[in-house]
């Protein structure tokens, strides 16, 4: 079968990147005709009928902003040390070159993912830092066009994501440039803003009809959980934390087990699909116990408000859904789902290129929809400082007081928390408003085509992009 779409998932969770891709381009038939580049452990993260290509390792790639793209040299010297690989250079070769042979002349969309994919756009040029020899882009799919996705960050940071914005065919923008300007009010793309296509909210079309149905009924749903848990009486309110059990984890999971100890009218739950959180406590000797035969429960430290629980996906969007309050990274999908779901949130920014999560979270906060709670990387970051002490969001130190004060404060004032959020969907266009005011039978569009007369066309497109048009329709006919 020839693939239309290759897509280039960085973080391999193909499963986000080709939402985005769907919604950009609007119809579930995609899934069938693309190509997701992932790495071997998340490859179970992609639908099943969409086809993968398996690469070897995705923790390093060449950084063109970097003096020889940063081969060799210290950061390479630590990434083989950590994963014990002899022949550096090689893997990444090998990753590059996996990327060059999915490529084909019948391609019709190269879309790159955000943070460090935009190096693929000149992989002629990382091929000469790595001694191979590749054709450009434009080489090896005449036919095809390139789409960039930009997540929410700071793209004047990194040259090679300014070239690589000139040098594509679109730019996909995670969101309208409203949210951007929230938590970066100076954002520009620099005079590209003919190439943007807004992406909407990265979540596919069951995600939403799970939010649909459970929203409703969320605070019924929400009492059936306690209910389940054993804890209907006795606690009111359900926080659900979605913060994983990587980076940070180590920081976030003993202040919650802190906070559940004083807070016992709040049953805590913990997504915890593969049982490493459950780790996070047992090396601190906080005891955790099986409360069900298989494991799907977790009781943690002997509090009857604290548990660790399995989600499948469909369980993960219901107890967002009926959550009154959430604790989260920024992620794209935690933050977009709490935004689709209206659930108020405590924000907790990863470090990450460009500052994607922090500018996510400061969003949210800026916005009255959630708080941000910074871990200490990020609060003793001086630039960091700076940026929100201009945005006049609050810097505050994720500890127990400060978790304890915000989650009190969302679900004291619910209404308040979910009025904003509702506010801060219209950021994300997730319809399509399309405008057909430029068709031929119409006298004034006639005489601008036939005098070729550009000014009337640009100024038909422009005013109907002002009364919220995001497609427009160019009914032409013959030329």
């Amino acid at each position: 079968m020839t693939l239309d779409i290759i897509v280039k998932a960085n973080d391999g969770r193909g499963m986000g990147h080709i939402c985005r891709v769907m919604n950009w381009v609007g119809y579930e038939g995609l899934r069938h005709r693309s190509l997701i580049m992932v790495h071997r452990d998340f490859a179970h993260m992609v639908p099943w009928d969409i086809e993968i290509h398996c690469v070897a390792d995705m923790g390093y790639r060449v950084d063109l902003d970097m003096p020889q793209g940063a081969l060799p040299g210290s950061i390479i010297e630590k990434f083989a040390a950590k994963n014990k690989i002899k022949n550096v250079t090689g893997a990444v070769a090998a990753y590059y070159r996996g990327l060059r042979n999915a490529l084909h002349k019948d391609a019709a969309l190269f879309y790159l993912d955000d943070q460090n994919g935009m190096e693929t756009v000149f992989i002629e040029e990382v091929g000469r830092v790595l001694g191979e020899d590749f054709p450009t882009l434009r080489e090896l799919m005449p036919k095809g066009r390139i789409a960039a996705e930009i997540e929410t960050q700071f793209i004047d940071d990194s040259r090679t994501r300014m070239r690589a914005l000139q040098a594509v065919d679109y730019i996909h923008l995670s969101c309208d440039a409203s949210f951007f300007r929230l938590a970066a009010p100076d954002f520009s793309l620099g005079g590209l803003e003919d190439k943007v296509i807004p992406m909407g909210l990265s979540l596919s079309d069951n995600s939403r009809r799970i939010f649909d149905g459970v929203m409703p009924n969320r605070y019924r749903l929400r009492d059936e959980l306690l209910k389940d848990f054993g804890v209907l009486g006795t606690c009111k309110s359900f926080v659900y934390c979605t913060f994983g059990a990587g980076e940070g984890a180590d920081e976030v999971m003993p202040i919650i087990y802190e906070v559940a100890k004083e807070r016992k009218d709040v049953f805590f739950g913990i997504t915890d699909p593969r049982g490493e959180l459950a780790k996070e406590f047992t090396k601190r000797d906080i005891g955790i116990k099986n409360k069900t035969n298989d494991g799907s429960q977790v009781q943690v430290g002997g509090l009857p408000n604290l548990c660790l629980f399995k989600s499948s996906p469909e369980t993960h969007l219901q107890r967002v859904a009926i959550a009154d309050a959430s604790i989260q990274g920024n992620g794209s999908g935690t933050t977009y789902e709490s935004i689709y779901a209206q659930t108020p949130s405590v924000n907790i920014p990863l470090r990450r290129p460009g500052y994607e999560q922090l500018i996510k979270g400061a969003a949210v906060a800026k916005a009255g929809a959630g708080v941000m709670l910074l871990l200490k990387d990020l609060y003793n970051d001086s630039a960091v400082e700076q940026r929100l002490n201009k945005l006049g969001v609050g810097r505050e130190r994720l500890d127990k007081n400060n978790l304890n004060k915000a989650i009190a404060e969302m679900l004291e004032h619910p209404a308040q928390y979910r009025s904003a959020l509702a506010g801060l969907g219209s950021c994300f266009r997730t319809e399509a408003v399309i405008g057909e005011s430029i068709h031929i039978v119409a006298p004034r569009v006639r005489q601008a085509i036939d005098t070729r007369d550009k000014a009337i066309i640009q100024e038909l497109a422009k005013s109907q992009v002002e009364a919220g048009a995001n497609l427009l329709d160019l009914n032409i006919g013959p030329q």
